[in-house]
């Protein structure tokens, strides 16, 4: 079994013990859960619903017996990151994906089990924020609905360590099991207002359509399970030495990206910087640029930010301005979307002829933050360029066309 231990240098050591605590908290957790299940199946009941239970216990008993806290807060994302060097540990993200490909080793059919998803509204978001009840950490919550007999019930670990402080004593949990009716309610209460399944193949306003779905068989189930999020950063060669938590053929290798449920990084009030790399083109030919740009995310995840670009040039030299674009991060699939819209003037009057040059420049930002870098983003850039010069009697216009890519760093 491969593990995942605290870090042991003496100096990092030390400070975390002036910083973090003095809790001893180990995590020689399974690499692979399906694995696992099969495991702990042999003691199962038959009965589905029980045997659900069973194994889910057995999930969280294993992060328990490791000390592992449950994760709700920022402070917690901290602490994992330092312990783990993976914030996600004992998160409900974590938890889902563990229980899930579990579940699966157990000889449930995928099409019995579904990630569900419930968000925030913004305003709720905004609201949490500004009192200080929750700062971005739990914008998102999520569990692993298990479908017995036609109906639905949900597991859901990390509530039960939510308000318990433990991950112990999930056996007799009310979570372990849980009606989706009574599961999104309760979420409901707490500010989360719309459901999905990590599929993402549609929003649902209530629980009761989604449970709906699921049931008639009209939300289709996640086609395997994704990658461990708990899987240590950059130590994945997908050459098989680290195992994947979903079943595919048994051969140990990581699932590819992109598949199953991902908890994507969260990236409120964070400040980045990179640069775009544009290619003008027109009627008289093109040209290539690189221009600095950096961006906001704030509390609710609306980005502001600005780019440098040349307007236009002239016989006093390049018209240079900062461009402001605005936009939004969706943290449900790591993908950023921004856009442009801005007009400059530039008035030259001590040449022979006075000149007024108008400049508008359009466009958008398309891309999302690196799977295995969340410290990354990239993407593509599409804009216009329309300029006016107004000389005397004529006013020639001319549009050029802005393509190009950019990649930004967390600072």
């Amino acid at each position: 079994m491969n593990t995942v231990r605290p870090r042991t240098d003496v100096l990092a050591a030390s400070l975390a013990l002036l910083l973090l605590g003095s809790s001893n908290v180990s995590a020689d957790l399974p690499r692979n859960w399906e694995d696992f299940g099969r495991r702990v199946a042999a003691g199962a009941p038959k009965e589905e619903t029980a045997r659900a239970q069973y194994v889910a216990a057995k999930v969280a008993d294993e992060y328990a017996s490791q000390d592992v806290p449950p994760n709700t807060t920022q402070w917690g994302r901290l602490k994992a990151d330092y312990y783990y060097k993976d914030a996600k540990v004992g998160t409900c993200g974590n938890l889902t994906v563990a229980v899930k490909a579990a579940l699966e080793g157990a000889g449930f059919k995928r099409e019995q089990l579904y990630a569900v998803v419930a968000q925030k509204s913004l305003a709720r978001t905004g609201l949490d924020v500004w009192l200080g009840r929750d700062m971005g950490s739990n914008l998102d919550h999520g569990g692993v609905a298990v479908k017995v007999g036609g109906k639905v019930q949900m597991i859901d670990v990390w509530h039960h360590g939510l308000d318990t402080g433990t991950f112990k004593g999930f056996a007799t949990s009310k979570y372990n099991a849980m009606s989706i009716d009574t599961w999104g309610r309760q979420v409901a209460s707490e500010g989360y207002s719309t459901f999905s399944t990590s599929n993402g193949s549609k929003n649902y306003s209530d629980i009761k359509s989604l449970q709906s779905a699921i049931e008639s068989g009209a939300e289709p189930p996640e086609a395997v399970v994704g990658p461990d999020p708990r899987r240590r950063r950059g130590t994945d060669t997908g050459s098989g030495s680290s195992t994947g938590s979903g079943s595919g053929s048994g051969s140990g290798k990581a699932e590819p990206p992109g598949q199953g449920l991902r908890i994507w990084p969260k990236l409120e009030r964070s400040t980045w910087s990179g640069e775009i790399t544009m290619e003008e083109a027109n009627e008289d030919g093109h040209a290539t640029y690189v221009f600095p740009v950096t961006l906001t995310v704030d509390a609710v995840n609306n980005i502001s930010g600005s780019f440098e670009f040349v307007f236009a040039n002239s016989e006093r030299g390049p018209f240079r301005g900062a461009v402001r674009c605005s936009g939004r991060y969706d943290s449900m699939t790591g993908k950023l979307t921004l856009s442009f819209n801005q007009t400059a003037r530039r008035d030259e009057t001590g040449t022979a002829v006075p000149v007024v040059t108008t400049v508008t420049v359009k466009g958008s930002f398309t891309g999302g933050v690196e799977a295995e870098h969340p410290d990354q983003a990239q993407g593509d850039f599409n804009g216009n360029r329309d300029v006016t010069a107004s000389a005397g009697a004529g006013t020639p216009t001319a549009t050029s066309r802005l393509t190009g890519t950019w990649r930004i760093t967390r600072r």
